[in-house]
């Protein structure tokens, strides 16, 4: 994959993105089905997470859109949209993966990793999130946004789905004794996804 801006951009160019778009969200979303919401907190809960420490994992997400004020200078300075992407987004989908090994960390270290790990991945998808709107709206014309968005829409509800209730039956089916290997499994499965 080319990272550099392309000069033009060929109607066949566009469809192919937009194809490569719906595919990405869809299986963008089905890796924060597998890690995220209930999954994040069941986690969170197997380790012995306090009401403050969820409230904490919860509120990381919307603390860390903060980080789009340098992501929007950053963009700005650099003009590489798609190259800013793709490394966000790769720190946050390789963040996700290694979730997996905090289920065999040392006792209170799992909790202080998992905060971190979450805090580095909101503020990560912050970033990449800014990257990407900006590169979207400057390649997709105003008219057809609406229909990429809603067949990334779609797509994503789909896959996203399928895969939270997926990872929920393994970590209820998973003997109670052994559920950190469930969640390292529903983690390993939530960074193929995204990736």
């Amino acid at each position: 994959m080319r990272l550099r801006p392309d000069e033009t951009v060929t109607p066949e160019d566009l469809a192919r993105g937009e194809r490569a778009l719906v595919k990405d969200a869809a299986w963008a979303t089905t890796a924060g089905a597998l890690y995220g919401g209930v999954i994040l907190v069941g986690f969170a809960l197997e380790l012995g997470a306090t009401p403050a420490i969820i409230g904490l994992l919860a509120a990381l997400p919307f603390l860390a859109q903060i980080s789009q004020l340098p992501g929007v200078a950053l963009i700005e300075r650099v003009r590489q949209r798609r190259t800013i992407v793709l490394l966000a987004v790769t720190v946050a989908r390789t963040l996700i993966l290694s979730l997996a090994l905090v289920s065999f960390a040392e006792g209170p270290l799992q909790l202080s990793l998992l905060v971190l790990a979450q805090a580095a991945i909101s503020l990560s998808g912050a970033v990449g999130g800014c990257a990407f709107n900006a590169w979207v709206h400057e390649v997709v014309p105003r008219e057809a946004l609406g229909k990429l968005f809603s067949r990334r829409l779609f797509w994503s509800t789909v896959l996203s789905s399928v895969g939270a209730l997926s990872a929920g039956y393994l970590v209820q089916a998973w003997p109670p004794d052994d559920r950190l290997q469930a969640f390292a499994i529903a983690f390993v499965a939530a960074g193929a996804a995204g990736f």
